[in-house]
């Protein structure tokens, strides 16, 4: 009879802890590609955080405000519309988020976010 391989060779040793380091350091790779392009081109800004921006955008362009404000009332049939600018911007993004898919919401967010004078952000409404 044979004897039983006491020790496989050292090659082949080698070369399967070769492939399983490329293994994990392929997946480490394509999972943070991943992460980077989801909270770079998914991922959606919050209502609080469009709202700040553009509480900013009025506090800069205060000839604005008011077609700012008025922008943002068309949903006033959905029910009570708050009264104060903030609190119509916070109520207006959280019923766009709850109606508008996921993508939908995504990009209105991301352009109002990107949106540096009025004009463009009532561009993205």
């Amino acid at each position: 009879m044979s004897e039983p391989l006491s020790d496989e060779p050292s090659l082949i040793v080698r070369y399967r802890w070769r492939v399983r380091l490329g293994t994990a350091l392929a997946i480490a790779i394509i999972g943070a590609t991943v992460g980077v392009s989801w909270y770079s081109f998914v991922r959606a800004p919050g209502p609080r955080r469009v709202c700040d921006h553009v509480a900013s955008l009025r506090r800069h362009f205060p000839q604005d405000s008011s077609r700012l404000e008025a922008a943002l009332r068309p949903l006033s049939d959905r029910g009570e519309v708050p009264q104060t600018a903030d609190q119509l911007c916070m109520w207006y993004f959280g019923a766009e988020q709850k109606e508008l898919s996921f993508v939908g919401y995504g990009q209105r967010s991301r352009c109002v976010t990107s949106a540096e004078t009025p004009a463009e952000l009532l561009a993205c409404l």
